[in-house]
């Protein structure tokens, strides 16, 4: 068995944003470094002795996601209050024939546009025939053979991530995810009802989500990872252990609101881990912490003057302003990443 590393595709002058792949096909969302409008996804082939770029697909404004199942290529995006979604033909060769697949490999099918805000999350189910697009919004459109058939709205933050697994749909957004069932979307229209198969919710920021059969990994904004277990109806947290990982039970409201036990603050030995003590009180992160409300003056002028709670609010829920707010999460995503370095 040979652990070194395969030969690298090299993107020359690109920010790589996204990566899915399916069987030996891979697609990667890129930005060009010197114009953020200038966006692409590089189609891969894939095998044993590395990749190859199949070829180029020029991608809209703001491309912020993507996902390829059954052939097709779906990704999304878009600026301030207008997202965007376009779908493309992407062909393993190895299924079909030299003829059909240099007739129809990159070939553009469709493209929408989502009013009122962009497009943060995509799923393809049932072969393609119905795309999922979550917006900065919160909200949820249905396509189905190109047509729109219905908008829903589980949340009020950005939806972060749609994962499927087999007839269960999970939706994420930065204050937590609702399972919905496939079957409920085949014949969906706005007057259909979409039951709720789960709904849980978190006081802190969710940044990403995976979701298998019985039970959902979480992390959250404060460091935390979260495990729900649907067969126990319980929540786990995996803390970090000189030998091995443990997991420790943690509360569960009645409204499935995520109340992690709080085992103390690892950095500074203080009985609060809340993310008020994480974020803004700290005495290990002062510096980090300093340049955090540095970069955040700038975004929310007069943030330095907040009381903590509204500071707290800002940084954890963001402004009105969406541009503002991805600028925020950024500066946020940045301080996490220095205090758990």
């Amino acid at each position: 068995h040979d652990d070194s590393p395969l030969c690298p595709i090299r993107l020359s002058r690109k920010l790589v944003k996204n990566i899915c792949i399916q069987g030996s096909i891979a697609a990667v969302s890129c930005v060009e470094y010197t114009a953020s409008d200038k966006c692409a996804i590089a189609v891969l082939d894939l095998s044993a002795s590395g990749a190859t770029l199949r070829r180029v697909l020029r991608a809209g404004v703001g491309l912020a996601a993507l996902h390829l199942a059954n052939g097709r290529l779906v990704a999304g995006g878009g600026f301030e209050w207008e997202g965007w979604v376009k779908t493309w033909r992407v062909l393993d060769r190895s299924t079909c024939s030299r003829q059909i697949f240099n007739k129809e490999d990159g070939a553009s099918l469709e493209c929408w546009r989502c009013a009122g805000g962009w497009v943060t999350a995509l799923a393809q189910i049932q072969s393609g025939q119905i795309v999922l697009a979550g917006d900065s919004k919160g909200r949820i459109w249905v396509y189905k053979y190109g047509q729109l058939l219905t908008g829903r709205s589980p949340f009020t933050s950005p939806i972060i991530s749609i994962t499927l697994d087999r007839d269960l749909i999970l939706i994420a957004s930065y204050c937590g995810c609702v399972v919905w069932r496939v079957e409920d979307l085949s014949n969906c229209n706005n007057q259909a009802q979409i039951d709720e198969v789960q709904r849980i919710l978190s006081p802190v920021p969710v940044t990403s989500i995976q979701h298998q059969r019985c039970s959902l990994l979480t992390s959250a904004a404060d460091g935390q990872l979260l495990i729900y277990d649907f067969s126990k109806n319980k929540i786990r947290r995996r803390i970090d252990s000189k030998s091995e990982f443990e997991f420790l039970a943690l509360t569960r409201s009645k409204t499935n609101e995520i109340e992690p036990l709080s085992d103390g603050c690892i950095l500074c030995g203080s009985g609060d881990e809340s993310p008020l003590h994480f974020f803004l009180q700290c005495p290990a992160l002062a510096r980090p912490r300093h340049q955090l409300i540095q970069n955040l003056e700038r975004v929310v002028p007069g943030i330095r003057v907040m009381t903590k709670d509204n500071q707290l609010d800002v940084i954890l829920y963001g402004v009105e302003d969406p541009v503002q707010s991805v600028s925020i999460r950024d500066h946020v995503e940045s301080f996490i990443i220095r205090a758990k370095s």
